[in-house]
């Protein structure tokens, strides 16, 4: 490569018509170091144009074949996204004239007979500018690339997200759930599961915006939510948890908005939790209805749960539907810029039966917005109170056969004593260890029952000495939770003593349970001579009488117990109880 072939920066196409100009600017183009092409009519330069792709265009405005202003337009058209500089070269001074070459993509003008200090000066100028477009276009293709490239990465994080957050869902149907996102990912969530006595546990979220930020914190919050609910957990203790999790994790002034549900397996009773959410329904035949509105802090908000922050009790009948929605649906605006409404919500409620609450809601939220853009998500939940719920009730599965036995004898034991017994619940650390001592899913599932039966005996009806009576009705039913959380949060002392035993006796393995606890006991007359002296059966008419009475809100445990133990029988003083159990 020569030494002059080193400088040449660009290539300059010139058309013009005279010979003379065509060679005068020629020169003058290249002691600026461009390689230059000529041309002396429109055709030629078009074909020039295609052919050499000129970095700057030198235009006479009147040519043998056309005019200038439509060369100009044909090349600008045919340059697509690539800057090009034309100069139009005119003796023209009419304004008009003037005019109709910048209209036809004319960047600059230089006037025949053209002055080399001028010309030097307009490359300049419009090379400052061509290199600045000649950025500003590969900035762009390298925004859409990098666009492109988020744009794909954020859906496969959303499906990963998705996968682990709701794939893993339970009791869907009957469960009807309808979340829109505002973006790729969403803010809401929703997750369900099973307790290990084969109840259902919800949680709906909410978190503070929406998008990649709120997504994340779902991960930590469904993955917590799951596993404390499938050991057993109390819904206070999970939720507890998560807020404590979330409030390590989250960045100052983000919090999640949550309802949660547990609904017992005997359609019985339900606990429910709101916490920043719009109100929950609890729609029932008759066109009545149940709100349970926000009574605590979202979660996050604060480092621990304010005292007294416990789920409500609620009792169920048949036909029972709970609606839960996030401030999405409330805040939905349609073209007009009115938003829905709790209003319009609860009016819809009331107008349609307790099974269409979720189609009736929805296809009027989906009406009224009418296609308008979405400021926020959306999530509808309907939650029916039937026995198809709990269909699919198991622990997941831990690849061990039920029939698989432990090989070794072993025995534990724990002994919670005063205020312990009011801030720890010992059944998930039974199943923790059952499961660390090699015991199938199913037989867990059977003795978590067992388990926290015996242990929720020992602490009512033994420690605190309430009487099962109460809960003859509805209205002693709620009596006596309210009474029961009294005497736990004064609790000063007492006890109450759990062991696991397991042995193997005729080649199959028998765990037995046995709970004693500080109470006074009663008059069990399952022996032959009875322990107890007369004075403490007369004094037990203020203590719990045995758990077998056959009412519709108690005595159902020791029913069921006896219905998975071998044997079941309480000693002593009747402080002191004693489950086998066969796997």
């Amino acid at each position: 490569m020569s030494e002059a072939a080193a400088f040449v920066r660009n290539t300059a196409l010139v058309v013009d018509d005279e010979s003379t100009g065509r060679l005068i600017l020629k020169a003058q183009l290249e002691r600026e170091q461009y390689r230059v092409v000529s041309a002396a009519n429109g055709a030629e330069a078009l074909e020039q144009f295609e052919r050499e792709e000129p970095d700057i265009v030198f235009l006479d405005v009147i040519l043998p074949d056309f005019y200038g202003y439509e060369v100009a337009r044909a090349m600008k058209l045919r340059a697509g996204e690539r800057f090009v500089p034309i100069f139009f070269l005119t003796g023209l001074s009419e304004e008009e004239a003037l005019a109709e070459c910048v209209a036809a993509g004319g960047d600059d003008f230089l006037s025949k007979p053209i002055n080399f200090s001028i010309l030097k000066s307009k490359i300049a100028a419009i090379e400052r500018i061509r290199d600045l477009y000649e950025r500003a276009r590969q900035q762009r293709t390298e925004l859409a690339d990098l666009h492109a490239r988020m744009q794909y990465e954020q859906q496969i994080a959303e499906r990963i997200l998705s996968g682990a957050v709701m794939a893993r869902n339970v009791a869907s149907p009957p469960i009807q759930c309808w979340l829109q996102s505002a973006s790729t990912f969403n803010g809401d969530l929703f997750i369900s599961a099973y307790t290990p006595a084969g109840g259902l546990s919800v949680l709906m979220g909410d978190f503070t915006g929406h998008g990649l930020a709120a997504a994340l914190g779902a991960l930590p919050a469904a993955e917590t939510f799951r596993t404390m609910t499938a050991k057993g957990c109390s819904l206070t203790e999970v939720l507890a948890e998560i807020n404590l999790s979330l409030h390590r994790i989250l960045p100052t002034g983000m919090f999640l908005a949550a309802a949660a549900l547990r609904i017992e397996a005997d359609l019985q009773t339900a606990m429910v939790w709101n916490s920043g959410l719009p109100d929950i329904h609890l729609c029932r035949s008759g066109a009545s209805r149940r709100k349970i509105s926000s009574q605590h802090p979202p979660l996050a908000a604060l480092s621990s749960f304010i005292p007294g922050c416990e789920p409500e009790l609620v009792l169920l009948a048949p036909g029972d539907v709970f609606l839960l929605c996030s401030d999405g649906v409330t805040e939905a605006c349609n073209a007009e810029g009115k938003p829905f409404g709790e209003e319009r919500l609860e009016g819809i409620l009331d107008a349609c039966a307790a099974a269409d609450t979720f189609s009736c809601v929805r296809a009027t939220l989906t009406d009224f917005v009418a296609g308008t853009e979405q400021q926020d998500d959306i999530s509808l939940v309907a939650i029916p109170c039937e026995p198809t719920l709990f269909a699919g009730a198991r622990i997941d599965d831990d690849g061990r056969l039920a029939e698989d036995l432990p090989a070794s004898a072993w025995n534990w034991s724990l002994r919670l004593e005063g205020a312990n017994l009011a801030r720890i619940d010992p059944v998930p650390l039974v199943m923790g260890q059952l499961s660390a001592f090699g015991i199938s899913s199913h037989h867990r599932q059977q003795l978590y029952v067992v388990v926290s039966e015996l242990f929720s005996n020992a602490i009512e009806h033994g420690v605190l000495a309430l009487n099962a009576a109460l809960k003859c009705s509805a209205e002693g039913f709620m009596e006596y939770y309210l009474l029961r959380q009294q005497r736990l949060d004064e609790l000063a002392e007492g006890f109450v003593e759990l062991r696991l035993d397991y042995r193997k006796e005729d080649g199959r393995g028998v765990i037995r349970v046995w709970v004693e606890d500080s109470g006074r006991g009663f008059c069990h007359g399952e022996c032959e001579r009875c322990d107890v002296p007369q004075i403490l059966r007369e004094a037990n008419q203020s203590i719990a009488e045995p758990p077998s009475l056959s009412l519709e809100h108690c005595g159902r445990g020791m029913k069921l117990l006896r219905s998975l133990c071998r044997k079941v029988r309480y000693m002593g003083m009747g402080n002191c109880a004693e489950a086998e159990y066969v796997l």
